[in-house]
């Protein structure tokens, strides 16, 4: 039984190097996909810079950092900018698109964007299209009457430091 969400979701179409392809709104189902790739590039981009450290503890420390960026790393935080690089935009095509094309691939959104830059700007239109909620362009705030009045912060407790993880410090 589908939702009322999933019910009203309507694909809308884009072509991309003469290819013409179904997006689907964003889901949670196709957020999570997204943020599972995006954790991943980061572990893998630490292990990759952990490789080429010569002492096993800078190695720990360099994963140690890299797990506890990609715990933090989402759709919605930075990991937005990442979907922007031409791995992250085939990524995130394949990922708004295998519903409706079951026969594209990762490798194939490369080559099309490659081919097309166009294209991926109307992909990125008819995603802002589907999803009106979440442009990846802030807009400016409209204009008051009034310009709002300044507030003075009359609180006087400290913020807490971040305690997510062991600090990150430099060799040396």
């Amino acid at each position: 039984m589908t939702n009322r969400a999933e019910a009203a979701a309507v694909p809308a179409s884009f072509t991309l190097d003469g290819v013409e392809y179904s997006m689907s709104p964003l889901t949670d189902e196709i957020v999570g996909r997204l943020d599972n790739w995006l954790r991943t590039s980061v572990i893998r981009m630490g292990r990759a810079a952990a490789r080429e450290e010569t002492f096993v503890a800078d190695r720990d420390a360099i994963m140690v950092a890299a797990f506890h960026v990609a715990r933090h790393t989402s759709w919605f935080t930075e990991g937005s900018s990442m979907i922007r690089t031409l791995d992250g935009s085939a990524r995130f095509l394949y990922e708004t698109t295998r519903d409706n094309n079951p026969n594209a691939t990762v490798e194939q959104f490369v080559m099309a964007i490659r081919n097309d830059p166009p294209g991926l700007t109307e992909a990125w239109d008819v995603f802002e299209l589907l999803n009106p909620g979440r442009e990846s362009k802030k807009k400016e705030p409209e204009p008051t009457a009034t310009p709002p009045t300044p507030t003075k912060d009359t609180s006087t407790k400290p913020s807490a430091p971040d305690t997510d993880g062991p600090p990150i410090t430099s060799p040396g």
